[in-house]
């Protein structure tokens, strides 16, 4: 439920970016018309965000609440237990840490993904802004030694998603040339570009999840090569997912469907 939520949130930041800039005149001062709605969608994410980071939170408690009475894997009590209260003390620490962490990185990834929008355009902001929230609310902390993994699979998402982009605009541009050639009425309409871009988007994006799911696996057999590698590899399967699909999903909604003229940055 945070997760749709965040991509709603998205999504009207989309929406207010795309409202036309009005000033009251005289010289009185005025944030412009789209203030309220920008500062509207960043309260919604920062909301979505915080259910995300309640749902983590409680898993986090929960290990710590493991750790605490020494079980293992399996859920069974060993040998090894020690002082819950200790345990407890240190789990809450570790949570107090990951909290403020994260809640740093939503701030800056916000700011830079509102002052970028424009310049680097729609589609290469919005997926890596989208990996990166979603990659580390998934690990439910920021750390250092992930670096390295956070960097190399979020240009591989972005990658994907800029190279789907335009085999799917490109599609949709020759489809509505050939229904001005042809003068066919149904292939130069919104939603039947929409519906198009939709079903060939979801054709070529099934191989690819298919091969990231198995390579990286959600068991022991992990093939990231870092210390909690199947947690690393829900958060890159599922960030990567998220971000590839969701940044389409709304290119689709707004500027097929709705007309809304999306920045194109680097792509202009």
């Amino acid at each position: 439920m945070p997760v749709a939520w965040l991509v709603f949130s998205v999504a009207y930041l989309l929406f207010s970016f795309s409202i036309e800039e009005r000033r009251m005149p005289g010289g009185v001062w005025d944030p412009g018309s789209t203030a309220l709605p920008s500062g509207v969608a960043v309260v919604m994410i920062g909301c979505s965000l915080y259910l995300l980071l309640k749902d983590v939170r409680e898993s986090v408690r929960s290990r710590g609440h493991d750790e605490s009475l020494g079980k293992n894997g399996d859920g069974f009590i060993t040998e090894k237990s020690h002082d819950p209260e200790a345990g407890g003390v240190r789990a809450e620490r570790r949570m107090l840490s990951a909290t403020v962490r994260l809640i740093a990185v939503t701030v800056l990834v916000l700011l830079a993904y509102v002052l970028s929008f424009r310049a680097i355009g729609f589609v290469i902001s919005t997926t890596v802004m989208l990996f990166t929230l979603t990659y580390f609310y998934e690990l439910g902390d920021v750390r250092v030694n992930v670096a390295r993994n956070f960097v190399r699979y979020g240009i591989i998402a972005t990658v994907i998603t800029v190279v789907l982009f335009h085999i799917g605009v490109t599609a949709l541009q020759w489809t509505r040339y050939f229904g001005r050639l042809w003068e066919i009425e149904l292939l130069r309409s919104r939603a039947f570009t929409a519906l198009l871009g939709l079903l060939l988007w979801s054709v070529l994006l099934w191989p690819v999840f298919v091969v990231m799911k198995r390579r990286f696996s959600f068991g022991k057999g992990s093939r990231i090569p870092l210390p909690g590698g199947a947690q690393q590899a829900a958060a890159v399967t599922r960030a990567s997912i998220l971000a590839v699909s969701t940044t389409l999903l709304l290119y689709l909604v707004f500027q097929q469907l709705f007309r809304v003229a999306l920045p194109t940055g680097l792509f202009g």
